[in-house]
């Protein structure tokens, strides 16, 4: 999943069109493009529905999870797949602001979570990401995470970056509502590239549940090379990072080296349990995607972190 995923980056650093001065590209969602094609040869078999995403931005991960899925992978050897594999995944309207389109999330039965990613030239150091998003269930169970990496060079994981700035929601408002979230930064540098991923997950009790989250008018504002770095330690005592997390995070936290990490998902099921140590490396890598619950057990006091997984 990793690889693939490195590999999809590379890809669209090389075939999107580049943008200057750090604009995310298409992030009002107002153009579209076909990417059956893309995706069948991904998936090696012709596709019965079509894929449409937004222009510059591409879906990420769903192939080799939907390859995984024992409900796909039983019609694979048919003359086409028949079944709507990316119907999480919509283009809708009204936008944000009036506009004509914006971007519809929702996971499905198959993946339980739907994401688009993005990847454009960037060499400035934004203040902020902001956008517009609602979200139309019954539940307050989903999840929507924004997840923007400011790198330079090659690198193309997390614990590269020069840069974070994530946003996280549980439900959220049936109307439009304005978010925005800071950047952090940890070091002096300027970015040369930036990395937008954006991830609805479904709860995974309803997986026939028909909700899901609209967002538009994604963008940066300010920008300055001067920007303060926070450190680390501005998230606390007990910190996992990277998170979000492809594979895998590192635990720091101030306290006893005797301590028990334990790690629920959303259905409140334990799913990892380790002694842990400062520093420890923390393999994540066959969890599947979606939100957890991590819970730092010391002598001294119980941490609790939520923490995503891609």
């Amino acid at each position: 999943m990793k690889i693939f995923f490195y590999t999809l980056l590379l890809f669209m650093t090389t075939a999107l069109e580049i943008q200057a001065q750090c604009q995310i590209p298409n992030g009002d969602f107002e153009q579209w493009q076909d990417v059956t094609g893309t995706m069948s040869n991904q998936l090696n078999i012709p596709l019965k529905y079509p894929v449409l995403v937004p222009a510059e931005w591409l879906p990420v991960q769903r192939p080799e999870d939907l390859l995984m899925n024992e409900d796909v992978g039983s019609r694979l050897n048919q003359d086409s797949l028949d079944i709507d594999v990316f119907a999480g995944l919509k283009k809708v309207a009204p936008g944000a602001l009036g506009t004509a389109s914006a971007l519809l999330l929702g996971g499905d039965q198959y993946g339980f979570v739907s994401d688009v990613v993005t990847t454009f030239d960037c060499d400035a150091r934004p203040d902020r990401v902001t956008g517009y998003f609602k979200y139309l269930s019954e539940l307050e169970h989903d999840s929507i995470n924004i997840l923007v990496l400011l790198q330079s060079g090659s690198n193309t994981s997390p614990e590269d970056a020069i840069g974070i700035a994530t946003f996280t929601a549980y439900g959220g408002p049936p109307e439009f509502f304005k978010f925005e979230a800071d950047f952090i930064y940890f070091n002096s540098q300027i970015p040369d590239r930036a990395i937008v991923t954006i991830t609805a997950g479904r709860y995974i009790s309803w997986p026939e549940d028909t909700t899901y989250y609209i967002v538009d008018e994604i963008a940066f504002e300010g920008g300055s090379s001067t920007v303060t770095v926070k450190e680390a330690q501005t998230y606390g005592a007990f910190l996992l990072s990277p998170n979000p997390v492809f594979g895998t995070t590192y635990l720091q936290f101030d306290g006893s080296n005797h301590s028990v990490l334990e790690i629920y998902n959303n259905m409140g099921n334990l799913v990892y349990k380790s002694q842990t140590s400062r520093n420890q490396e923390i393999d994540l890598s066959m969890m599947p995607s979606g939100m957890y619950l991590a819970r730092l057990q010391s002598e001294e006091s119980s941490y609790i972190q939520k923490i995503m997984k891609l």
